[in-house]
């Protein structure tokens, strides 16, 4: 089991994950080209199982997190669900489509995540939006200590 401790501004709750209930699909392998010592997840999209939806890549890099003032966080009413996850994935592919699954099946769909890699704890962080963002240029927030980093939209929105 991996803990998958999930909070917003409005609540904060704890909740169980397993691994294999997570199995959105991620439709590529790691890259030959690794940032930062750690081989980034060529995925292009994630495909989230029972499901219609998928999320398409828009950003990859290092050093950075998504911007919280950003078009996905438009709407005052939903806040952003912050979400630890284990660093014990087997790949990246495998820790973005657990964050795809969260952000898909939380209490209203997100369309849109932030996940990177905190070198310092050893975890994944995935920031889900409720409103899509497609813009690269809100992953503007300098951090050294985030390894690599991920940006997701759902663009069934």
């Amino acid at each position: 089991m991996t803990t998958l401790s999930t909070s917003s501004s409005s609540s904060a709750t704890k909740t169980k994950a397993s691994k294999t209930k997570s199995t959105a699909v991620a439709s590529a392998s790691a890259s030959a080209n690794p940032v930062n010592g750690h081989a980034t997840c060529t995925a292009s999209s994630v495909a989230i199982p029972q499901s219609t939806q998928t999320y398409t890549q828009y950003f990859v890099g290092a050093g950075v997190t998504e911007n919280p003032v950003n078009p996905g966080n438009d709407n005052i009413q939903q806040a952003p669900i912050n979400s630890t996850l284990s660093g014990s994935y087997a790949s990246d592919c495998d820790a973005i489509a657990a964050c795809a699954y969260a952000a898909n099946y939380a209490a209203y769909q997100y369309y849109s995540f932030d996940l990177h890699f905190v070198n310092s704890t050893q975890q994944w962080i995935c920031t889900q939006y409720y409103d899509p963002n497609t813009k690269p240029e809100y992953f503007n927030v300098k951090n050294d200590d985030v390894v690599v980093a991920y940006g997701y939209y759902n663009p069934n929105f």
